[in-house]
């Protein structure tokens, strides 16, 4: 069960409440608030901003589904959703495929209502609904003007816990995806990206992409979809999730009236047990691999290059480690500021052509994360391109600076201050921070930790996560100039200069 820290609510007990149907589990415990063991110190600038943070409550319903509200009063728009473990990683063989399906066909149709229907009420309350499915969880949600919040609630609800598979929208969602897997491949950053994931974590369950082969595809059958959906879809691993003008009561209220006898049964089977188990696994073997997919029709190599991170359960390196991705930064061609670029790195790259375009990365999950580097460049470029990036890195660890520190510093605080802006961006914010730190960390609390990182504490994390470790590399496009993967490891030595 997740914890979320409170800072608006003093009181520390267990109060249950009858309401409607069944019986509604408040919990309200030292777990819900303290996830660490010390306090952060507050954001020594946070007198002069007014974080517009709303009240945020939960309770756990008597079915085992989760609600967590942040309750805006003068918010107008609300964002409503769940987030369960129905990902690639907790398909079966026999069910490869299950999860991109399910992101296609969810609001197709209801024990009650056909797509029709539900697509009549949307447009009637002016929402718009979203399903994302990704490697280890699944994400659906939607958002409406705040006047209409509980409708919202009540479709996505009924969707979640009524919803029904058809053989016609099976059918029809594999031309969709066929066609959306033939964008993917025109995307290469997509593509690297996904291959990155596979080869990082080979022979483990993060291996698996959520696209699976093209044959797969073709000949997915429906009662694969159902018996996923049979297995994962259950209210005791959905968490709901809201931002904006709906209270926690209002959102028990609309909760309640889909609490059945049979909803009220969280007797887990073997499989809801290895899926409860995953949010708990250690870290998953990373593998220092080489992948190359040299292919003569592009006209540059297009390249990924990265180390295992430090998840959120090491929390002072996770933020040494987002504060490195800013101090790398990100450039391509289209920027403006010419000579006057922050990172080194984008400087140079305006100066003397050096590539086409790069962005500094890091892909969490649950239990694992990777931090490095994308970059396109011309195929003579590639070796000087790597030469500078590894220069760049060994920096982190060796010569960074205070005012390199200072100035990635407040780049991380913008942008954990900006998710504030935009209910959807806010929505993902509460279910990253549920998903990945197993609990909330108010905002004021994040500011404080990035103000916490010091120069020497980036050095001691890119040293420990850097410095003589194998990296994950991805090539694809013209690469027969890309450097040679034991060049490269020795370049992360720290006697190498």
């Amino acid at each position: 069960m997740f914890a979320i820290r409170n800072i608006y609510v003093a009181q520390q007990h267990m109060l249950c409440t009858r309401t409607g149907r069944g019986l509604l589990r408040k919990c309200i415990d030292h777990r819900f608030y303290d996830c660490y063991s010390t306090r952060t110190e507050k954001c020594k600038n946070s007198g002069l901003l007014e974080i517009p943070e709303g009240k945020m409550e939960y309770c756990s319903m008597n079915n085992g589904m989760r609600l967590i509200s942040e309750y805006k009063k003068e918010s107008f728009i609300t964002t409503i959703g769940c987030f369960l473990p129905a990902g690639a990683v907790f398909e079966k063989p026999e069910e490869r495929g299950s999860a991109l399906f399910l992101e296609h066909v969810l609001f197709q149709a209801t024990t009650q209502k056909n797509q029709q229907q539900i697509e009549t009420e949307l447009q009637e309350i002016g929402g718009t609904l979203t399903a994302k499915a990704m490697r280890d969880m699944f994400v659906f949600y939607g958002t409406v003007p705040s006047y209409n919040a509980r409708k919202l609630a009540d479709i996505l609800l009924d969707v979640a816990l009524n919803g029904v598979t058809c053989f016609n929208d099976v059918e029809s969602a594999k031309y969709r995806i066929l066609q959306e897997l033939s964008k993917v491949e025109s995307n290469t950053e997509h593509v690297v990206m996904d291959y990155f994931s596979n080869i990082a974590y080979q022979d483990t369950v993060l291996s698996k992409s959520v696209f699976p082969e093209s044959c797969i595809i073709e000949n997915f059958e429906k009662e694969c979809l159902i018996s996923f959906r049979k297995r994962v879809f259950k209210p005791h691993f959905m968490t709901m999730i809201s931002s904006g003008a709906i209270s926690l009561t209002e959102l028990q209220t609309v909760v309640d009236e889909y609490i059945t006898e049979s909803s009220q049964e969280t007797q887990s089977s073997t499989d809801d047990c290895k899926l409860k188990s995953f949010s708990d696994l250690k870290q998953l073997r990373f593998s220092g691999a080489d992948l190359r997919l040299r292919d003569d029709n592009k006209k540059l190599g297009y390249v990924a290059i990265g180390f295992e991170g430090p998840t959120y359960s090491q929390c002072t390196d996770r933020c040494a480690f987002q504060v490195a991705k800013e101090i790398i930064g990100s450039w391509d061609m289209t920027y403006s500021g010419a000579n006057h670029n922050a990172p080194y790195l984008a400087h140079s790259a305006f100066n003397t052509g050096l590539c086409h375009l790069y962005k500094s990365f890091i892909l969490d999950y649950a239990c694992n994360s990777i931090w490095g580097c994308y970059f396109v460049c011309d195929k003579l470029e590639l070796d000087t391109m790597v030469s500078m990036l590894l220069r760049e890195w060994r920096k982190l660890y060796t010569t960074v600076t205070n005012l390199e520190v200072e100035r990635a510093i407040n780049k991380c605080k913008f942008q954990e201050l900006k998710k504030l802006n935009d209910p959807v961006d806010r929505f993902f914010d509460i279910v990253n921070c549920l998903h990945l730190r197993k609990c909330y960390i108010p905002m004021e609390e994040r500011l404080a930790k990035y103000e916490a990182i010091t120069t020497n504490m980036m050095r001691d994390a890119a040293s420990k996560y850097i410095c003589n470790q194998s990296p994950a590399i991805v090539g694809l496009g013209r690469i027969e100039n890309l450097t040679d993967y034991c060049i490269i490891l020795r370049g992360t030595w720290s006697l190498y200069y």
